[in-house]
């Protein structure tokens, strides 16, 4: 098991996220944290599981569209139908 020791910020006990980096893509994670103080280690907190974001796969069912003219062409696609666990937030066009 994996774990890193988060210090809350001088002054505060309140500490509510944290980072870890170095984590692989299209790996399952499972979390948990405890609490400790000048008495000892607390149990842990429920667990929660992450599934760290890939890739998305490739979109789907490109179509020409029948608007197509001597100055432009227009088509469709379909979303992947995997986003890899994080939202699509661009698509990019490429021709030759």
């Amino acid at each position: 098991m994996n774990g890193v020791v988060v210090t809350p910020l001088q002054g505060t006990s309140v500490l509510t996220w944290t980072q870890i980096i170095g984590i692989v893509a299209g790996s399952r994670y499972t979390f948990t944290v405890t609490a400790t103080n000048g008495r000892g280690e607390s149990s842990a907190s429920s667990s929660i599981s992450i599934y760290a974001a890939t890739k998305p796969s490739a979109p789907l069912s490109l179509l020409r569209s029948d608007s197509t003219t001597q100055n432009s062409v227009t088509f469709t696609w379909s979303a992947p139908q995997t986003n890899g666990g994080s939202p699509v937030t661009d698509y990019a066009v490429f021709w030759d």
